[in-house]
């Protein structure tokens, strides 16, 4: 927490000397500054939205993909099928929205829908790999659970689900990180629609002139500071699970 407040603070003053030192400290600047915030917030909740509606409907996917390929295939073909995960989910993002534009945008029609779809299509192969990873950490439980007689359901729901759930979320989490710090796949998508809709990483990438267009430097500093608080505050509740979960294994072993 204590960590967490200096950074935000710390951003704040280094928002602040920004503005102060490239556009000078002229009395309209705090004024033109809060004019620009309500478009910066639309933009971190377009981030943040699209990227908890696609965690949330990808990783029931890759949760049910991984508990199939862990605890159904057998070892040899188990090991196969993690190899192709691995490649698949090692492909750029770039190429999903590509894949995306071509495919999901003609057929569907708005663009909050269209980035969803696109980073679902990005994020499924990455979270069953990891759940996968996840999984393999527990495998000694579930022997043991299957040499007592329990069902593999059973054994699912009692043994791996309770373990395993701190690694669960955090795979979750960092999914959702990358969902909102994603740039290029979705600067594609949004290209399609034309409709003014940006996250906070594409409105970042055109202000600074990728797409030809610098835009102004205060514009830049506010972008740039929401989209470092986004992905601190998600962060300290990656921090706070994988802690949460230690410290829950230490109190067991008391």
């Amino acid at each position: 927490g204590g960590a967490l407040t200096v950074l935000l603070v710390g951003s704040g003053v280094v928002f602040a000397l920004g503005l102060m030192l490239m556009e000078g400290a002229e009395a309209g600047s705090a004024a033109s500054m809060w004019r620009l915030l309500p478009k910066g917030l639309t933009m971190a909740g377009f981030s943040l939205s699209t990227a908890l509606a696609a965690v949330a409907l990808s990783f029931p996917m890759a949760w049910a993909l991984a508990a199939l390929i862990s605890y159904m295939m057998r070892p040899r073909a188990m090991m196969r099928m993690r190899s192709a995960i691995s490649g698949l989910s090692a492909i750029p993002a770039v190429v999903f929205g590509y894949l995306s534009l071509n495919y999901f945008v003609p057929v569907i029609g708005s663009p909050w829908w269209g980035v969803t779809a696109t980073l679902m299509l990005m994020s499924l192969m990455r979270q069953t790999l990891e759940i996968i990873q996840v999984n393999q950490r527990h495998y000694p439980a579930v022997e043991a659970a299957q040499a007592m007689g329990m069902y593999m359901y059973e054994t699912i729901l009692h043994v791996v689900l309770p373990r395993a759930r701190n690694g669960y979320l955090s795979v979750a989490l960092k999914m959702l990180a990358r969902c909102m710090a994603e740039g290029v796949a979705i600067l594609l998508v949004l290209s399609a629609y034309g409709s003014g809709e940006d996250t906070l990483p594409t409105a970042l990438m055109k202000a600074v002139g990728v797409t030809g267009e610098v835009g102004s430097t205060r514009f830049i500093l506010l972008l740039a500071l929401l989209l470092l608080l986004l992905v601190l505050l998600t962060n300290a509740v990656i921090s706070a699970c994988l802690e949460g979960g230690r410290h829950g294994k230490k109190k067991g072993a008391q």
